[in-house]
């Protein structure tokens, strides 16, 4: 089996757990610039996420972290993460309900 198929396991992925970061587009700036200032556009930020190779994960890190954490997470701000949080549960209550 070519070692690009062979899952990852014990301490390499542990190290790929901790490192998964390092593969964004944003592994490398200052942190900060992802906490714009309150009515300051979003675009330019967000435009650092498209496309990126780790967008999907770090999108659902910031869903499944602290809510009222703010910035840009994945390509969303914590309003927009506040309206898929919100859709998710009532996807996820509709579809409890049909098998009551």
């Amino acid at each position: 089996m070519d070692s690009f198929l062979m899952p990852i396991r014990g301490s390499e992925a542990e190290d790929h757990e901790a490192n998964w970061k390092k593969l964004g587009n944003c592994h490398d700036m200052n942190p900060e610039i992802f906490f714009p200032d309150r009515g300051a556009s979003t675009k330019p930020i967000k435009e650092i996420c498209n496309g990126c190779a780790i967008k999907s994960r770090c999108l659902e890190e910031a869903l499944y972290g602290d809510p009222d954490t703010g910035g840009i997470a994945g390509g969303t701000t914590r309003g927009e993460r506040v309206k898929i949080r919100r859709a998710r549960k009532l996807a996820s209550d509709g579809n409890r309900m049909r098998f009551i």
